[in-house]
């Protein structure tokens, strides 16, 4: 991968400025095609959304370079030649190439990743990207993406959880929803699973209850607004 162009955040300063990036050669992995990109290097986040989008300065998600040929979004490259034609015909199908056309690189990353049966936390993530980048570049699509997140974060958490890494994704698989269906307006959905959350009770992680916190207010408001986390009465910008 080579460096053809770099970005230090517009800023004069150095010292001032955390969100680095640049325009990078690239080459898909699937048909060859060399192409330029966009590529994030580093960030400095200075605050948290609600459902969890890192505030600051940094890009979020990190830019994912698709392929401007079979649109395969460039998320791993060092492929094994099994792994290679399987995803060919993955990005050759229909419902692939209809992702594709929606110019949301995790949007078609998700589509592929639930192609390849991947773990339905990954594949929610995707979602919940695509839901992010949708705000800014295509709102139409953002209840739809947090929607299909919504669904794979719940199948995620039903799966067991023994060690407390997989009891902790369990838990912020169980509190994604939550804030998603807030999110899209769903209050009776989101209150339903303040509820029924009696797993969050039990947390180790220290941001969850004051998160939980803010979700309940909120629900109650029926504000489906993007919030900082901690700062309920503030809507994100």
């Amino acid at each position: 991968m080579k460096i053809i162009a770099f970005l230090l955040c517009g800023v004069l300063s150095p010292a001032l400025c955390a969100h680095t990036g640049g325009v990078v050669d690239l080459k898909c992995p699937l048909d060859g095609t060399e192409f330029k990109s966009w590529q994030d290097f580093s960030g400095t986040s200075y605050g948290l959304r609600l459902d969890l989008k890192r505030e600051g300065l940094i890009a979020q998600p990190w830019a994912l370079a698709q392929c401007p040929k079979c649109h395969f979004p460039l998320f791993k490259t060092n492929l094994s030649e099994d792994e290679k034609s399987e995803l060919r015909t993955i990005v050759a199908g229909n419902r692939f190439i209809r992702a594709a056309k929606s110019r949301n690189p995790y949007f078609a990353l998700a589509v592929l990743q639930e192609e390849l049966q991947a773990p339905p936390k990954k594949i929610a993530e995707s979602y919940l990207y695509a839901s992010w980048l949708a705000e800014e570049n295509n709102p139409g699509s953002y209840r739809a993406f947090a929607k299909r997140a919504i669904e794979w974060f719940d199948l995620a958490a039903g799966r067991p959880a023994e060690a407390d890494d997989a009891k902790n994704s369990r838990q912020i698989s169980i509190y994604l929803p939550i804030e998603l269906s807030r999110r899209v307006g769903e209050f009776d959905e989101a209150k339903q699973r303040i509820n029924d959350a009696a797993d969050l009770n039990k947390t180790k992680i220290k941001w969850l209850p004051g998160a939980l916190a803010d979700e309940k207010r909120l629900v109650a408001a029926k504000d489906a607004s993007p919030h900082d986390m901690g700062k309920p009465g503030d809507a994100s910008k």
